[in-house]
């Protein structure tokens, strides 16, 4: 998809100017809060997924 292009140019761009603007040690920690949060969420998303789309027999 389309998304995953822009995604990695808009996240270059960004990720370079929080690197120019505070340094590379700033942007390594926003990028692992944000790997923890996003795991943390994905976690609960499955759970509620798997509960969703169980089989469930006859």
């Amino acid at each position: 998809s389309s998304a995953l292009g822009i995604g990695a140019g808009v996240g270059g761009v960004i990720g370079g100017m929080i690197a120019k603007s505070f340094g590379f040690n700033l942007l390594f920690v926003a990028m692992g809060a944000l790997g923890i949060l996003s795991a943390i969420l994905c976690f609960f998303i499955k759970e509620e997924l798997l509960s969703k789309n169980s089989f469930q027999g006859e």
